[in-house]
This record gives structure tokens, C-alpha cells and sequence, in this order.
């Protein structure tokens, strides 16, 4: 899903988990590690809410109008979650297009 956040200065910037289709001619601008906690494992919604605060301003000083959130899905190892060991990724692009 992505959906269309509006900054601080008015500047319209996508953020979603869909990867970029090659049509849409991305540049990628800047790859970052961003920490997924504990807690957002056990509520996700909430998880992805915090990680779009945290990625909208930074975005629109890189120039990105599409940000790119690789989130962990829920892996286990002999039914203990392992998704806790993984952090998410957030992936600022430039895009000529932004039609998903």
C-alpha cells in the first residue's frame, strides 16, 4: 500500500511498501537502516506509522518523492520469531513517475 503524506513545507512525498516498478524510472537517493522494535513487530500498524514520521521531512530534504519501506515479515525458527533480529530499510528514490 502507499499513500500520498503531506510535510511540514507542503511537499507531497509517497511512502508505501510497494517496490518501484522499472517504468516509474527511480533513482535511488539514499538506503538507511531503520530500527524496527519489539514492539512494532506486535502491532505493525503502529510499527509503519512510526517509521513514516521518521522518513517524511528527511525525504523532502534528499529531494525523494517516493519512499520505499522494506518492513520484516513475521519469520520463525522452530516456532520462535526470529523477525526480531532483522531491522527495516527505508529507501528514498527520485521518480519520474509515482503511478504504482
Amino acid at each position: 500500500m502507499v499513500e500520498s503524506y503531506t510535510s511540514e513545507n507542503g511537499t507531497e512525498v509517497l511512502i508505501g511498501q510497494a517496490v518501484p516498478k522499472e517504468a516509474m524510472q527511480c533513482k535511488l537517493l539514499l538506503n538507511e537502516v531503520r530500527e524496527w522494535k519489539i514492539t512494532d513487530r506486535a502491532t505493525p500498524n503502529l510499527g509503519m506509522e512510526r517509521l513514516v514520521g521518521e522518513v517524511l521531512e528527511p525525504a523532502v530534504k534528499l529531494g525523494a518523492n517516493y519512499v520505499h519501506l522494506d518492513i520484516p515479515s513475521e519469520v520463525s525458527v522452530m516456532g520462535v520469531p526470529v523477525t526480531i533480529l532483522r531491522d527495516a530499510q527505508a529507501n528514498y528514490y527520485d521518480c519520474e513517475s509515482t503511478q504504482f
